[in-house]
């Protein structure tokens, strides 16, 4: 889930890809998802990381 979200976030400019190595890095660091961090560090909005979920068919981010 987190390549494929990660390279989604990326083709839709959501996020670039410096940005998204950090978060990929820190979530690794800090043994966290991928998508809390992008979250919480201000990466990417919740409302734009809910509809990039919401096209690949994931569970809505209040049940993860």
């Amino acid at each position: 889930m987190s390549v494929e979200l990660g390279r989604n976030l990326l083709l839709g400019d959501a996020i670039g890809s410096e940005a998204l190595g950090r978060a990929l890095l820190r979530a690794a660091e800090d043994r966290r998802s991928l998508l809390a961090v992008l979250v919480d560090g201000g990466y990417v909005d919740e409302a734009r990381l809910e509809a990039e979920l919401a096209r690949a068919g994931a569970e809505p981010l209040a049940r993860v």
